[in-house]
């Protein structure tokens, strides 16, 4: 690559599946490392796992990593509230899936679950040891769901390996490569001119790399020419409801 544009000085997508998503993608000396390694132990292991993190941070894709590097036999399933696959889990229930072995269920956003789904749950957990894997996700403090009575504390007691996914904005380090990478997923050949992501790296980022992705694609649909610069981000980022501001000091 020409040397008058940027790249993506230490980012790591590994290739293949959810290792090259560009949620993976991250800086040299990021947080994101440590998630990383967690997410590398717990593999090894036939446990139940909880990914924290805020929207928008990748946890159904840390989740498909997980699985992946375990070397499970069965297959990656998404499970949603009203899913046959957590009703296995409730002793009354009239019907019922065969879960295939060495699957791993993953269910997104568990705080969300009503509280009959929370308990089939629980019992879906208990009897996955050695036969399936559950993987569940939040988007909030387990011990404030709990608290607030919006997760049942033995289903966070089952879940006993947390992995938490640092936000965006305490990532500044993954900006230039997390937008670099996502441009190139719709146009491979495009280059981001010195300094381009400058004034992205203060935001707060609600919507953190689901966020970033999107003004990754409005900069590749409007960009005149291969190169992004500094004026096309600013002017972008100006068209969302989230405009590019600093965090207050």
């Amino acid at each position: 690559m020409n040397d008058d544009h940027e790249n993506a000085p230490g980012s790591d997508a590994a290739d293949g599946s959810s290792r090259g998503s560009v949620y993976l993608v991250h800086g040299a000396g990021s947080p994101l490392e440590r998630t990383l390694d967690a997410c590398a132990r717990v593999a090894c292991w036939d446990v139940p796992v909880l990914i924290e993190g805020e929207r928008g941070t990748g946890k159904e894709t840390l989740a498909r990593l997980i699985h992946e590097s375990s070397h499970a036999t069965g297959p990656f399933v998404l499970l949603s509230p009203g899913d046959d696959a957590i009703a296995w889990g409730d002793r009354s229930a009239t019907s019922r899936v065969a879960i295939p072995h060495g699957a791993t269920l993953y269910v997104e956003d568990v705080e969300q679950l009503a509280p009959s789904a929370q308990a089939s749950l629980v019992r879906l957990v208990q009897r996955g040891g050695g036969r399936w894997r559950v993987v569940a996700s939040v988007t909030c403090a387990p011990s404030a769901a709990v608290d607030a009575g919006r997760l049942r504390g033995d289903l966070l007691d089952l879940l006993a390996c947390s992995v938490q996914v640092p936000p965006l904005r305490v990532r500044p380090e993954d900006v230039l490569p997390v937008l670099l990478a996502a441009c190139r997923e719709l146009a491979p050949a495009i280059l981001i001119e010195p300094g381009a992501a400058e004034p992205l790296a203060g935001a707060s980022w609600p919507g953190n790399v689901g966020e970033l992705r999107s003004l990754a694609t409005r900069l590749c649909v409007f960009c005149h020419g291969s190169v992004l610069t500094r004026t096309q981000v600013e002017q972008s980022s100006i068209q969302r409801r989230t405009a590019v501001r600093p965090l207050p000091k």
